[in-house]
């Protein structure tokens, strides 16, 4: 192992500012000129917001790809349910149940995945890393109860965007029987609470990016000193840190005799079962909030976008 430190991050982005313009400086001894120097007062202050936004943008549209079909079901089920029940199509009943429960069932598969997968196009900068399915599995199945882990900060933040979107019927009451309620104070309260969910967003949306790339992390790490993935499936990002980190994969482990492996897939098959078990149902509680939030609120639009997942903006339920 290397030094503790080893890694050079000084060229890495920041939230918005560039690099201090070390980057910027060095390219520009060769060339000179008032655009040179536009150029690089646009970088010094702004280079890692643009590096930030390009990268969110190509997260955002990977992870679109997979989850607006699912929350698509899930809002057709939405209207289905409340087709039937307003103009009593009694035969069509099934509709709006049937593509609820493929909903689920398909969420909960593909949840199992997309937050190691949204940590892996992270680090590798490369889209098409979202989507390799043979590594993330291998992820999953060596450490369930690291992703059960990872469910239940997903469950809990979800509980806050739950009560967030609740909140405001609570407001609408106290307001209703305050007759000393100003329009201006309504505003001030609709604006407090706006400036509120914002923060909570972006605080439990970060948390829960950094919660996956540190499972990621960590199992990707052990499962390439045991061996059981190559430098060669890593991208190149990935097998730059892994050298400077001065890690390589171990040797391939001795085989055991039969009567052991048979032990030890029974016992891994059994505690993997479990673990899976546990991350389903923490999951299938993230859903449930979801639908809990939704009776409360009933704007269409939340189907399509849940901000812990995908974009993180809260509808604003006070028309703004």
């Amino acid at each position: 192992m290397g030094s503790r430190f080893p890694l050079d991050v000084s060229a890495w982005p920041n939230w918005i500012t560039g690099d201090g313009g070390r980057i910027a400086n060095g390219r520009a001894e060769a060339r000179g000129g008032l655009g040179s120097w536009a150029g690089r007062q646009l970088e010094w202050a702004f280079g890692s917001l643009w590096a930030n936004l390009k990268a969110g943008v190509q997260i955002l549209v990977t992870t679109w790809a997979v989850t607006l079909p699912v929350f698509g079901l899930w809002l057709l089920s939405w209207w289905g349910g409340w087709e039937n029940s307003f103009n009593k199509g009694y035969e069509q009943a099934w509709v709006g149940p049937a593509l609820a429960a493929l909903g689920y069932v398909l969420f909960l598969v593909l949840i199992l995945f997309l937050p190691l997968a949204q940590a892996r196009q992270s680090v590798s900068g490369q889209p098409a890393r979202f989507f390799d399915l043979s590594l993330l599995w291998r992820i999953v199945r060596a450490r369930p109860f690291a992703c059960a882990r990872l469910a239940f900060v997903f469950a809990a933040a979800g509980a806050v965007i739950m009560g967030l979107r609740i909140a405001p019927l609570a407001f609408g009451n106290l307001i209703g029987y305050d007759a000393a309620m100003t329009p201006e104070r309504m505003e001030e309260i609709a604006n407090l609470y706006r400036l509120t969910a914002a923060a909570a967003v972006f605080v439990l949306f970060v948390w829960l990016r950094m919660a996956s790339a540190r499972v990621y992390a960590k199992s990707l790490l052990n499962l390439v000193r045991a061996g059981e993935i190559s430098q060669a499936d890593l991208s190149p990002v990935e097998q730059m840190l892994f050298r400077q980190l001065d890690l390589e994969a171990g040797p391939p482990p001795p085989e055991a005799s039969f009567p052991v492996r048979a032990m030890r897939w029974g016992g891994g098959t059994a505690w993997r079962t479990i673990g899976f078990g546990l991350a389903l149902a923490l999951w299938f509680a993230f859903v449930a909030e979801i639908y809990v939030a939704q009776f409360f609120n009933l704007d269409w639009i939340r189907w399509l976008n849940h901000p812990l997942i995908q974009l993180p903006h809260l509808t604003a339920p006070f028309g703004g």
